[in-house]
């Protein structure tokens, strides 16, 4: 079967003139030359390390070599206009009366100045995205005149699936490891971690006096030389789930827990000298030390145009068993040893429920909420 060629013949000479157009334009004055390629150009910065805000300053520590492999008391250590004293007390400026915060909560981790210490060490550095310093809080803060150290954590957000493992070893066979990993697929982001730590402090300290009574013109003498080596075991895990529910309505919820074990290996030599007269021995302590952490929270955020609307419903808890027993070592004058013993439980629980409301911009500040707490403390001796 023949299809009919007639009705493509009157169109060769317009494709033939087309084709002779075309090619003549490299030759025409008037051709348009090609637009430039654009160069695609990307711009990284580094993300400040010191930010200074009206009523804080944040101080960026994700890439603190020191919060890596150490605890939050490492971190906050060496986080400028923050110092932390041997026994755990958190000075901002060299004032002592400081609200630490976690999140821009407060938690039972860290409501008591005593357990305050103990939650620091057992708390990972490499979880910490920055920290935030205020001196001059508000009434929303209910800070008792003093100072805030806010303490926040690392959300994972970034597209894909990652996992990062850390690891590390020093002397006396101290050593860490830890498994974080995400995973954020369309509207939902999970994230978790797991970690377990071998640390330890060792402390050397020796102090002499010599002292004189006015009264009876006796005089004396006292050193003492500690030997204090405290041996850590910390267990740690942490996940969350993030669910965008719309585009201004969001969910998360978090829980945590830490145990923390400890050895805490004291040997005190105490020399008492007045004349002829001596008493020297040995205070020796060995523990052991327990405590765990645990904390859970749900959130509810709502962004639409311009108002913002959080709800958040959060429970922490911490318990601890400090063994405070002790031996005494008599090498003059000899005597029998003499124990000490002593070991009060402590438990702490904070339930917390806050609501937060923020009109739009156009209708100028204000806002309102609602904060309803209940703590529990329970000391035995």
């Amino acid at each position: 079967m023949h299809r009919p060629v007639a009705p493509v013949l009157p169109m060769l000479p317009m494709l033939a003139m087309c084709c002779y157009g075309l090619c003549a334009l490299p030759a025409c004055g008037h051709a348009q030359e090609a637009e430039p390629v654009t160069p695609a150009v990307t711009i990284t910065a580094r993300k400040a390390e010191v930010v200074k805000k009206l009523d804080k300053t944040v101080y960026d520590v994700s890439t603190m070599a020191r919060a890596a492999n150490g605890s939050a008391q490492d971190v906050l250590q060496s986080t400028p206009e923050v110092s932390v004293s041997a026994d755990g007390k958190i000075l901002v400026k060299g004032h002592g009366q400081v609200t630490v915060l976690i999140d821009g909560k407060p938690t039972a981790l860290t409501a008591s100045s005593d357990d305050r210490a103990v939650a620091l060490q057992t708390m990972r550095g490499a979880d910490i995205a920055s920290i935030e310093v205020i001196t001059n809080p508000s009434a929303a803060y209910n800070a008792n005149g003093g100072a805030i150290v806010n303490i926040v954590l690392k959300r994972h957000r970034q597209p894909g699936l990652h996992g990062q493992l850390r690891a590390s070893a020093s002397e006396h066979g101290l050593w860490t490891t830890g498994l974080d990993g995400d995973v954020t697929r369309s509207h939902v982001s999970v994230h978790g971690s797991v970690a377990l730590r071998h640390d330890g402090t060792q402390k050397i300290r020796a102090s002499a006096g010599d002292w004189a009574d006015p009264r009876t013109g006796q005089t004396g003498q006292a050193r003492q030389y500690s030997d204090v080596f405290v041996h850590r075991v910390v267990a740690s895990a942490a996940l969350g789930v993030d669910v965008a529910v719309s585009e201004t309505d969001s969910i998360s919820v978090s829980a945590r827990r830490t145990t923390r074990r400890s050895h805490p290996r004291f040997d005190v030599l105490n020399e008492n000298r007045t004349g002829a007269d001596a008493t020297v021995f040995h205070r020796i302590s060995d523990g052991p030390n327990e405590q765990s952490d645990h904390s859970a929270s749900v959130a509810y955020s709502r962004q639409d145009r311009g108002a913002v609307l959080k709800a958040v419903l959060q429970h922490s808890a911490t318990t601890a068993l400090v063994d405070k027993s002790y031996a005494d070592a008599y090498l003059e004058p000899a005597r029998a040893t003499g124990y000490s013993r002593g070991a009060p439980p402590a438990a702490r629980r904070r339930d917390q429920a806050t609501h937060d409301w923020t009109p739009p911009v156009a209708r100028g500040p204000g806002g309102g909420g609602v904060d309803l707490q209940h703590n529990v403390d329970h000391r035995s001796n």
